[in-house]
């Protein structure tokens, strides 16, 4: 499939060049320094291999309720978390709830 870019190469930017998911230097000190900066039990946690995702949920309708969560992983695997209704007491508009699993 023939692009514009390819009939005019002065088209060509910054960001033809310049992929935004390439690993720089910079992104590697980076790391680094956040590494050194972690607590003995941060860095144990991060060895265990489980995968932590962080799931903002907001309250549309303002009622108080449990939230019924059904997790599918890429094995085919369900999970289903109860997280119940006193959730909303830190916060009656939006909440943040961390998920921990092994894939």
């Amino acid at each position: 499939m023939a692009r514009r870019i390819d009939a005019h190469p002065e088209l060509k930017d910054f960001y033809n060049e310049n992929d935004e998911f390439t690993v720089t230097n910079k992104d590697r000190n980076k790391y680094q320094e956040t590494m050194a900066g972690l607590e003995d039990w941060e860095k144990a946690l991060l060895k265990e291999g489980k995968r932590l995702t962080l799931v903002d949920f907001s309250n549309k309708g303002g009622l108080v309720m449990p939230l019924i969560v059904e997790i599918e992983l890429k094995s085919g695997k369900k999970i289903v978390e109860r997280i119940p209704a006193e959730v909303w007491r830190y916060s009656p508009k939006q909440i943040t709830k961390l998920f921990v699993t092994d894939e």
